[in-house]
């Protein structure tokens, strides 16, 4: 099935504020809600990592060097840490961080990537059982597709947390749970929106069929009154014609003689009239 082409912020959009737009998730290709995890979580690393090297930037390379972390490290490794003071000094500053960006963009993609790959597969499972609940007859697909979507809110309050977190301390004890619901709440409104569409495409189609089984039925009578009209009208023309044919076959009236004029006497003359 051929689908309108939607840009990527678009389709932030869409999952956010408009449950509609999941039926077209829906309805995509796997590969398509795959692609957009991915810029998802590209954004998400570079944006974590960005943080970080904030952070470095903050507290200072000699702070970091002077942490029990990675004292153990560079002893483990038999560096001193003034040679590795030496070497953060000057131009190799600029490398450092680079490094640092690098290493954590990498890390950063890689982790959470699996991390919240294993909640949107979860997060289709419940979308899977809900579906049979409320019987929608929808496959696995269609809900992991709609699953990345659904995440696309709790994946931007993540962001804002772990750059809060990482910035300042901030913590919130049950954020993981509040980032899970947000998401089961979209997919699963996202769920009986399309089911109510559908139920709503079902009346659309049933009114269509009334009114075709009517127009149907409008014709049919129409053709049989039609049908009837030509039936009399070839009747009366029957009858007619018949009429014509007997008034053809009767007898003419005999014509009419003409009485011959007879001339009228001239009376004879009395007396001497008669005689000249």
């Amino acid at each position: 099935m051929e689908t309108k082409k939607i840009g990527f912020f678009s389709r932030i959009k869409n999952a956010i504020i408009n449950f509609d737009a999941y039926q077209n998730f829906s309805m995509e290709k796997l590969s398509v809600a795959i692609k957009y995890f991915i810029k998802l979580m590209i954004i998400f690393a570079l944006i974590i990592t960005i943080a970080m090297v904030i952070k470095v930037y903050l507290v200072g390379i000699d702070n970091i060097i002077a942490s029990d972390e990675f004292t153990k490290y560079y002893e483990m490794n038999n560096w001193t840490k003034e040679g590795i003071a030496s070497y953060l000094n000057g131009n190799n500053i600029i490398a450092v961080y680079t490094a640092i960006f690098i290493v954590g963009m990498i890390y950063n993609f890689i982790v959470y990537s699996v991390l919240i790959m294993i909640d949107v597969l979860f997060l289709a499972v419940l979308g899977f059982i809900v579906s049979r609940i409320f019987k929608i007859n929808f496959k696995f697909k269609p809900i992991l597709s709609m699953s990345f979507y659904a995440l696309t809110l709790s994946l931007i309050l993540y962001i804002i947390y772990l750059v809060a977190n990482t910035l300042t301390g901030f913590e919130i004890t049950y954020f993981r749970l509040g980032y899970n619901l947000i998401s089961y709440i979209y997919l699963i409104t996202a769920i009986l929106t399309i089911k109510s569409d559908l139920i709503k495409q079902q009346i659309e189609l049933m009114k269509i069929i009334e009114v075709q089984k009517q127009v149907k039925k409008d014709f049919e009578e129409r053709k049989e009154e039609e049908k009837k009209k030509k039936e009399e009208k070839k009747e009366e023309e029957k009858k007619d014609k018949e009429g014509e044919n007997v008034g053809a076959g009767a007898p003419d009236s005999p014509p009419k003689k003409d009485k011959k004029k007879t001339p009228k006497k001239i009376p004879e003359p009395e007396g001497g009239q008669a005689i000249q």
